[in-house]
């Protein structure tokens, strides 16, 4: 084989995962959808009567985006929309907002630590801890692929469809204990009711997860994603300081909605906000016991906790978002 040829073959998997791309992104989204969540749980979904919870999930991103859906959706939009509805003192701070990837440069982000991360995605943030040594050539390639990227496509997540590409770069928080990580509060809400608590740790090089009901009380099973890479926490979190006013400010920024998830973090005595969510996990997740008695239903919790989210309340409330004046 000539060196040629070698040099070449590492490229071709690289080359099937793009034209993989290119054909799926000219598919319609419900084939998408449909064929995403084949893949994940190895039946399709029934989008018209959908019954588990993951099947109405995957109906709201086909047809439960509004307005408001889309702002809130944008990690720069969002930000006046929470000042406005619970104060900005929930707000990280943030230290610059652009729409242009070269504007990420030492002159213009004076913090020597800080997070910078695409609006209109998911998974794109990049931490930085100490400024002299930091790849700001790598952080402007990044945040500018990750704007160019239709994000939307891969999951059909309309949502982000429409959002003005653009970068924000906020104040890196401190996790109160730094061997559990900074620690993420997903409160996951119905109607504007939260349910439970779905808590993340990062410690070092390791990714946690455990689900709370809103009296602080461990679920016996979990909620797990096909994309996650975390496990079960193994040890119990202690209540948090704040929970109750957690629990207030997911009511009441989840209010509009029929499904949305409201992240928080608490450090130093305080809340801050982190985004919403209105699509967990692009609907590829199901809560799975621990121990699943032999020939039970691997759907049976998503069965039960669909009744969370009705469907013609649901209808309502979209048509009541999308009659709201722009």
């Amino acid at each position: 084989m000539t060196q040629t040829a070698q040099a070449a073959r590492p490229a071709r998997p690289a080359i099937l995962r793009r034209l993989h791309s290119a054909l799926r992104d000219r598919m319609p989204d419900a084939w998408v959808v449909r064929r995403n969540y084949y893949h994940r749980f190895g039946f399709y979904p029934d989008l018209r009567r959908p019954r588990l919870l993951s099947e109405k999930i995957n109906w709201l991103k086909l047809h439960g985006v509004t307005p408001l859906h889309v702002r809130c959706a944008d990690k720069i939009a969002v930000r006046s929309w929470v000042a406005d509805r619970v104060g900005e003192q929930y707000l990280v701070r943030a230290i610059l907002i652009t729409r242009d990837a070269a504007e990420l440069r030492p002159d213009t982000i004076p913090d020597r630590q800080f997070v910078a991360k695409a609006n209109n995605d998911t998974g794109s943030a990049i931490l930085c801890h100490d400024r002299d040594r930091f790849d700001w050539a790598d952080c402007r390639r990044r945040m500018q692929h990750a704007m160019e990227r239709e994000f939307w496509r891969v999951q059909r997540e309309m949502q982000y469809r429409d959002i003005p590409p653009g970068v924000i770069v906020e104040e890196m928080l401190h996790p109160d204990d730094p061997a559990l990580g900074l620690t993420d509060f997903k409160l996951h809400c119905f109607h504007g009711e939260p349910a439970f608590v779905e808590l993340q740790l990062r410690p070092q090089g390791g990714l946690f997860s455990a689900l709370y009901t809103l009296d602080w009380q461990r679920f016996p099973h979990r909620l797990m994603a096909e994309a996650s890479n975390s496990v079960e926490y193994p040890g119990e979190h202690p209540r948090p300081h704040r929970l109750d006013e957690m629990i207030a400010l997911a009511r009441r920024l989840s209010e509009p909605f029929p499904l949305c998830r409201v992240d928080l973090y608490e450090t130093g005595s305080r809340l801050w906000f982190g985004e919403l969510t209105f699509t967990p996990s692009a609907g590829l997740e199901r809560f799975e016991p621990f121990d699943p008695p032999p020939g039970q239903d691997p759907a049976a919790l998503d069965a039960h906790y669909a009744s969370l989210l009705d469907m013609a309340r649901t209808r309502s409330q979209l048509a009541a978002l999308r009659a709201m004046p722009g």
